[in-house]
């Protein structure tokens, strides 16, 4: 392979791999930044003593509610009495509630006490005229919400029955009642000390909608006569739905970190992160702000009250499998939670840590809505920062070309149609450069064989030399075809996530086609069972990416044709990339594809024109 050869595989490799990382989630996981680790030594979950065999489900632990209470007062205090009044029952049975609001049909559980499931009433499930359902359990991670206890976070809590209550203790000892649309619970924790777990869904303000958000309290009472100290994990979201399971739109974590300027940076943490064991996201200066879990177009938030946050110390990360296996394997789900701090209770002293859950979609003005919470920035996590203005731009202009024509099919071949106009001057140039080099390619092949196979450095420069000065005295750049390409690239990238993960495509069909859903691939046939090849089974047979593999090849082959052989072999390793992206967009958004293929057919179109324009070049004589 010779250096011009060798060159363009490079080049081609490279913009294979900066797309690569720029546009697809890492499976390696967070970078090494300050204040994100995984989790080691003390740091991963253990309990001090074996706790022996694990009930199974439908059963509690000796001392647990449910389980086989020790003797004494049914506080274990000397002469006490249970905060909420009356004795620890001697069984407890599972218990549902069913809350309903505006936004949300919720299904909560003293099984873990938490929520078992929630369905958004403003959304219908993929195919389905169904809400769609959001949360929902997951083996090994409990309920979302779920709280565990201990230096080892044993999982008893998550998965044993809770005590309902009416209330939980103020500060003062006086209850708290939860509002019509909450619960409670509470589990002893030790002799004499009660955890306590409400959840409310708040109502909207007075003639406006009910908020993206629901109030969480935990409440430690110790009701003993001596000073105890409790640690505990707070989950958030266990069990995201993800409706796309391509690679780039599965599911991860999300840390909101304080930098020290004062602005919030977002880390990751991608599924594939927590395979082997859970991870940590430990901050050297302030708490983080807020964790959760996202998917494509959805986020579920934990955000700790002010004057909660001081006594959190990190956020955890688990993972967990359950059945629907990702590309790549491993676990498709995770979770993030707090882990407070060493918190001590004197006797009879009542502890109350809030927080607030956002259960939302990734829709700009949602998330605008929670200004002060940065919850914006979810929008922003898979850009370059130079990227991000461009994106939002072209989401901009996406929406408003949707409003002028009610359809987001027709609104992205309008965006494409102006980018393209946009980036016309450089196509132009880029043509203009490829015939200037079609041009002087025979004196360029007589300067070769005048200096063929050069046994000296120094007759290697003098031959460099003069095909630089034949560069020079024709005004040839023989990168000008290559330049246009790479300044096209933020371009690229910012366009990606604009369509990618436009919150407004979910669910959009492109009128007078078979495409029903912009941001799913557009399947013209789906095929049950799926058919069995070399590599892969083929679930589903996708036009879109066919098209645009074949349109690619088109303007490939309209190309000026290169004389000469290694530039011969170049154009042949540009087909072979073609059709490699075509594998990578194969289970990509329609929508996404359809920017694609339209932007490949008005390029043969511009292609034409231009040759058109610029005219027949005559070749220059070989001087010999």
């Amino acid at each position: 392979m010779d250096r011009q050869t060798a060159l363009a595989f490079v080049v081609c490799i490279g913009i294979f791999l900066c797309f690569n990382f720029f546009v697809f989630e890492h499976p390696e996981g967070p970078p090494p930044v300050e204040g994100l680790r995984p989790v080691q030594g003390g740091d991963t979950p253990r309990p001090e003593a074996d706790p022996g065999p694990a009930a199974p489900r439908g059963t509690d632990p000796p001392g647990a509610p449910g389980g086989d209470a020790p003797e004494g007062p049914s506080d274990g205090a000397p002469g006490g009495t249970p905060p909420s009044g009356g004795a620890w029952p001697a069984s407890l049975s599972e218990e549902e509630r069913l809350i309903e609001t505006g936004r949300y049909r919720a299904r909560l559980s003293n099984r873990g006490a938490g929520i078992a499931s929630l369905h958004f009433l403003d959304y219908k499930a993929k195919s389905s005229e169904e809400p769609l359902e959001l949360l929902f359990p997951v083996d090994g991670l409990g309920p979302s919400l779920a709280l565990s206890l201990g230096e080892g976070f044993s999982e008893g809590e998550t998965t044993a029955l809770w005590e309902p209550v009416a209330g939980v203790p103020g500060d003062e000892g006086v209850g708290r009642d939860v509002g019509p649309r909450g619960v409670a619970w509470r589990w002893r924790a030790a002799e004499g000390v009660w955890v306590y777990k409400a959840v409310d869904f708040p109502p909207g303000e007075a003639g406006a909608a009910d908020p993206f958000d629901l109030r969480v309290r935990v409440v430690l009472q110790n009701t003993g006569g001596e000073a105890c100290t409790l640690q505990y994990r707070l989950d958030g979201a266990s069990g995201l739905r993800a409706e796309n399971l391509a690679r780039s739109f599965g599911q991860r974590a999300v840390v909101a970190l304080r930098e020290s300027g004062g602005a919030t940076h977002v880390e990751t943490v991608g599924i594939d992160a927590v395979r082997e064991r859970p991870v940590a996201v430990e901050p050297s200066s302030a708490p983080p702000i807020w964790c959760g879990v996202e998917s494509q177009y959805f986020a579920v938030l934990l955000e700790p009250d002010a004057d909660t946050m001081g006594s959190l110390r990190k956020v955890v990360v688990r993972g967990a499998a359950t059945g629907q296996v990702q590309p790549g394997g491993g676990p498709d789900e995770c979770i993030a939670g707090y882990r407070s701090r060493p918190l001590k209770l004197a006797p009879g002293s009542v502890l109350t840590h809030g927080y607030t859950l956002f259960v939302g979609p990734k829709q700009q003005d949602v998330l605008e809505a929670y200004g002060a919470r940065d919850f914006v920035q979810l929008l922003g996590v898979d850009m370059w920062r130079v990227n991000r203005p461009l994106a939002w731009l072209f989401h901009a202009i996406l929406v408003l070309f949707h409003r002028l024509t009610g359809d987001y099919g027709v609104a992205i071949i309008l965006l494409t149609l102006l980018v393209r106009s946009c980036i016309h001057p450089l196509s132009v140039k880029s043509q203009r450069s490829m015939l200037a080099m079609q041009k002087v390619q025979p004196e360029m092949e007589a300067i070769r064989a005048r200096h063929k196979n050069p046994k000296s450095k120094q007759a290697a420069q003098k031959m460099n030399q003069e095909v630089m000065e034949l560069y020079r005295r024709h005004g040839v750049n023989p990168f000008g075809g290559c330049l246009p390409i790479f300044i096209q690239l933020p371009v690229f990238i910012g366009l990606y996530n604009a369509i990618g993960y436009a919150f407004e495509l979910r669910q959009a069909a492109f009128a007078f086609t078979w495409i029903r859903d912009l941001s799913q691939p557009d399947r013209l046939l789906v095929f049950d069972p799926p058919i069995p090849l070399i590599f892969f089974p083929l679930g589903e047979l996708n036009i879109l990416p066919l098209l645009m593999v074949c349109t690619y090849l088109i303007q490939q082959a309209l190309m000026p044709k290169a004389t000469d052989e290694r530039m011969q072999q170049q154009q042949k390793m540009m087909k072979f990339m073609f059709v490699i992206f075509g594998f990578l967009f194969y289970s990509m958004p329609s929508g996404l594809v359809l920017y694609f293929l339209t932007s490949s057919l008005v390029g043969i179109a511009e292609q034409q024109w231009i040759r058109r324009r610029l005219g027949s070049v005559a070749p220059v004589p070989a001087v010999v």
